[in-house]
């Protein structure tokens, strides 16, 4: 098997495990099956979370190693693994705000080359390798060609895990005055998945978690923007700035 044809058999194989873990969470909540399991100052887990999550894995299967935001890694660390964030947009989902998503990133050598995005609350369904291009529900997307910020939208997030220091926060406010718009969705896989499709033209998320951005940044770069992201001294936590090719910082 090529790399090409195993590739686009991975996708597929993300596209069904995706589709499986929307279909889950959709009848999980018209069931009022929700739980809260887990609350911080600043977040909360529901039992979706974590089963959500197990039906993903089983889908994908045992070929690949999987790191999920809830189980952590199924094997040992290698050069190409899943991640998966099986519900991105927990607080949302919980108080019926309908913006949440399925992520799941497919990583080679650290970087995501391939992404699917399922804002399974609109049956949107967003998929794509970098080097393959990106599709929304079978057709075909491309970033915006948008190369002002002022004539801009930009999508951005208080992240969990951000620096909510004085100075941190001071800053992010003056960055955001460049921009025509901005707007905070509470997922941050979705506001990806939208740089991706040309709605908006960037997104930058300071202190955000990897599973929460792999399959985004696959996108957006499928589609022909480009993404920047940066370590930080906490385990999985990730500065990101996605943008349309136009818009680069």
């Amino acid at each position: 098997m090529n790399e090409s044809s195993a590739g686009d058999e991975r996708l597929v194989s993300a596209i069904q495990a995706a589709r499986q873990a929307g279909a889950f969470l959709n009848g999980m909540k018209r069931r009022n099956g929700l739980e809260i399991t887990e609350a911080t100052r600043r977040d909360i887990k529901l039992n979706a979370d974590r089963e959500v999550e197990d039906i993903i894995k089983r889908a994908l299967g045992t070929s690949l190693p999987v790191l999920g935001e809830e189980s952590g890694w199924s094997a040992e660390n290698a050069g190409t693994y899943w991640i998966v964030d099986g519900l991105d947009g927990t607080v949302n989902f919980l108080l019926d705000i309908p913006i949440a998503a399925v992520s799941i990133a497919l990583i080679r050598d650290g970087e995501p080359v391939l992404g699917v995005v399922f804002d399974f609350l609109h049956d949107e369904l967003f998929a794509g390798s970098v080097g393959a291009g990106a599709t929304l529900n079978g057709s075909p997307i491309q970033v915006s060609q948008t190369a002002d910020p002022a004539a801009a939208l930009l999508l951005s997030a208080v992240a969990t895990k951000r620096d909510f220091g004085d100075l941190a926060l001071a800053e992010f406010g003056v960055s955001l005055g460049r921009w025509r718009k901005v707007r905070m969705l509470g997922s941050a896989a979705i506001s990806l998945a939208y740089v991706a499709a040309g709605r908006a033209g960037a997104c930058e998320l300071a202190g955000i978690m990897e599973w929460d951005v792999a399959a985004g940044i696959a996108l957006v770069r499928a589609a022909g923007g480009g993404a920047i992201s940066a370590a930080t001294v906490q385990p999985h936590v990730v500065d990101i700035y996605a943008h349309n090719g136009h818009l680069s910082p």
